[in-house]
């Protein structure tokens, strides 16, 4: 996370706002496609893998032969994309060799045995020693003043070595990546990814297209500004993605024994989940949202001024996604992820709409904004289906955090020109008033704060002199 973000740090400081543009728009569009490579058949062969613990290679073999048959017909819708688009040569060959990862992503099945192993420190070092390695070789063409294509390259280069030094962590632990033709199980398994292939096919091609229709309203300078407003969402996001996803085997195997002990731990693991990441969302919303024009000044430099706006906007719907990752879990966890669907398709349409009425207005802005009104409908959706169909009760929270999140929208877009010391306070302030109206603060940290307050508050009494005792 560091690497990441100090590397960004170079690439907007050493990049045109132009260049650094078609750097994001090469990396957005292929990540779309590469949703496709997924197709929701990630999350199910975790799911798999915890349930038989005891034939996890029998499941590898088999996922493995999934993976081919989707990832390389998607290789090859990808190619003709990029030749119908009509960009410069320089981009279109960015883009043709960014698309090569979409010919690796079948290995991510070894990611997924070390989740369900619950081996998450192998995933990270393998990540960390690749992303190090990206780092100096990203250093080295931008000194050398490498043109765009070689930066993308390194991107390529950097996925090789991950895969690379995660199979041989794969080996050490006695395991093998074999092939093996099973259609009935595969068969199986599609089954059972189709209501998420639907919803992750549908996301891609929403969020491809609203990022396209972005470049073709206002050019490469306004994708720059709003990557630079959304690139903190990488960063941030990676807390509860990596958090949920650690904990989706557990969710897996409570499930999977019907005890009422074991379902009262699932349904005490979900809220315990969700309660802290929207502590955390909060206070990142809000602190975002405040201090947005130095941050994005001292990351990007000055030239990108215009993208504190955005990220003003898009941190909201990253506190959304704070919330509703945990929920999509759960239900895919609970064989429910055809619910999970639901709420991705219902999301990803109010995007469409969203976009194509805002972006025309109001650029990136709009774009921001037409992600936190889809998010806000998915997670009012998906929190709606968990109780009706789980009998989960938080709908109503979910509910006061919507409109405390467009409150705080209005707010602190207003303060936000304040000097920065009554600026955060009033931060402070906000986020205890926050937890306060959520109901996150129980009733002994409740009145806990109070009394600390009412002790700042209070004013000491006069001590009275010593007497004189001779």
């Amino acid at each position: 996370m560091i690497l990441n973000f100090t590397l960004l740090l170079f690439l907007t400081h050493k990049l045109s706002v132009q260049i650094f543009g078609d750097y994001s728009f090469i990396q957005g569009y292929i990540v779309g496609f590469l949703t496709f490579t997924d197709l929701g058949t990630n999350l199910i062969i975790i799911r798999e893998l915890s349930l038989k613990h005891h034939s996890s290679q029998w499941v590898l073999d088999r996922a493995l032969f999934l993976k081919l048959l989707i990832s390389w017909p998607t290789f090859a819708i990808a190619i003709v994309s990029i030749l119908l688009l009509d960009y410069n040569a320089t981009t279109t060959l960015g883009l043709l060799c960014y698309s090569l990862i979409l010919l690796f992503s079948p290995f991510d099945v070894i990611i997924n045995w070390f989740i369900s192993e619950l081996k998450d420190r192998s995933v990270a070092w393998t990540n960390s020693a690749s992303l190090a390695i990206s780092f100096v070789a990203t250093l080295l063409i931008l000194n050398w003043g490498g043109d765009l294509v070689w930066l993308v390259l390194v991107l390529v280069g950097q996925l090789l070595i991950r895969y690379g030094l995660m199979y041989l962590a794969f080996r050490r632990q006695g395991m093998h990546l074999g092939f093996a033709v099973d259609l009935p199980y595969t068969w199986g398994l599609i089954r059972k990814s189709i209501p998420l292939a639907l919803a992750y096919l549908l996301t891609s091609f929403a969020a491809s297209s609203v990022l396209v229709l972005l470049s073709k309203v206002g050019g490469s300078t306004e994708v720059a500004y709003y990557s630079a407003g959304s690139r903190f969402n990488v960063i941030i996001l990676f807390m509860p993605q990596a958090l949920a996803v650690a904990v989706f085997p557990v969710m897996v195997n409570y499930y999977k024994d019907t005890t009422n002990k074991d379902r009262l731990a699932l349904n005490q693991l979900y809220n315990k989940l969700r309660h802290y990441l929207i502590l955390a969302a909060v206070l990142l919303g809000v602190t975002a949202t405040v201090f947005a024009v130095p941050l994005i000044s001292f990351v990007f430099g000055s030239k990108y001024s215009a993208g504190a706006p955005v990220l003003q906007v898009i941190i909201w719907y990253v506190a959304l996604t704070y919330v509703i990752t945990p929920g999509g879990l759960l239900l895919t966890a609970c064989n429910k992820q055809n619910l999970n669907a639901a709420c991705q398709v219902s999301g990803a349409i109010i995007l469409l709409f969203c976009s194509f009425v805002l972006i025309p207005k109001f650029a990136a802005v709009g774009l921001a904004v037409a992600y936190i009104i889809a998010g806000s409908v998915s997670l009012l959706m998906q929190e709606w289906l968990i109780y009706r169909n789980l009998n989960i009760r938080i709908f109503s929270e979910s509910v006061r955090l919507v409109l405390l999140i467009g409150i705080f929208v209005a707010f602190c877009w207003l303060i936000s020109t304040w000097p920065l010391f009554l600026a955060l306070g009033l931060v402070v302030a906000f986020y205890f008033a926050a937890m306060l109206l959520l109901g996150l603060i129980d009733k002994n940290d409740r009145n806990w704060l109070l009394s600390r307050i009412r002790l700042l508050l209070k004013r000491p009494k006069a001590v009275p002199p010593i007497a004189d005792l001779q």
